[in-house]
């Protein structure tokens, strides 16, 4: 009996100092997977006082950024749209690909220039039959151009705009209400603040917020040659 008993009690001991060296492993593991590292800075400077202003590597660019001229534009504007009327809006937005390639002008003003693809697949075949051909190219500005060539042949938009996403699935939605945003800007002829007020009308929060972000990216990224916005102030970036 007195066996017994000894022996239990020398199986429990065993026990709990096997419990006892799991825990301190196992605490000692967790201490070191959260090391504290204590950043202490240093005086030494990352230029010494003496190096020669020669040895000193200041990136510098004297790269100007240059835009279409108004005849340029309009030249790749009109071949772009025939393009569209003769073939589709897929093989104008690839010719448009191959520009941007070859011309840093041309990708400057891509944003714009696929609106202008959107117009014209507007023109041929409706909203519904031009949005089959929906690519993301230079921000979904071809999107963008279809709402705003909708926009321009509704008498009234503040309606239109409330039923113009309902059939976009949740992965498209957000898409179309920011092309709204655009839309209302060519609708107002960049008027900023009415077009935030259009945005305003919607009782959903979150398209009420792709819609004014649809409007400031419209107005930002407006070609001041062609398409100027009262609501730019290049000496003032947060204007």
């Amino acid at each position: 009996m007195k066996k017994r008993v000894l022996f239990s009690l020398i199986a429990l001991a065993t026990t709990i100092i096997a419990i006892v060296i799991l825990l301190l492993l196992l605490n000692n593991k967790l201490q070191t997977e959260n090391i504290v590292v204590v950043f202490t800075p240093t005086t030494t400077p990352l230029v010494s006082a003496t190096t020669p202003a020669s040895d000193l590597e200041i990136p510098t660019s004297s790269l100007e950024v240059l835009y279409l001229t108004r005849i340029e534009r309009e030249t790749i504007t009109e071949e772009l749209e025939t393009i569209v009327k003769t073939q589709d809006p897929k093989v104008a937005l690839n010719r448009l690909s191959e520009l941007m390639e070859n011309d840093s002008k041309v990708l400057r003003s891509c944003h714009g220039l696929v609106h202008e693809i959107g117009h014209a697949s507007f023109q041929k075949y409706g909203f519904a039959g031009a949005v089959i051909f929906q690519n993301d190219i230079c921000g979904s500005g071809y999107l963008h151009g279809i709402v705003e060539e909708n926009f321009g042949q509704v008498k009234d938009v503040s309606a239109t705009m409330k039923t113009i996403c309902k059939n976009f699935d949740v992965l498209t939605i957000d898409s179309c209400y920011h092309g709204v945003g655009h839309g209302l800007m060519f609708f107002t002829e960049n008027n900023l603040p009415k077009s935030l007020e259009l945005c305003d009308t919607y009782s959903d929060d979150k398209a009420d917020i792709r819609c004014a972000e649809g409007v400031y990216m419209e107005n930002f990224s407006t070609d001041q040659q062609t398409h100027e916005s009262a609501y730019l102030n290049k000496n003032d970036p947060a204007y």
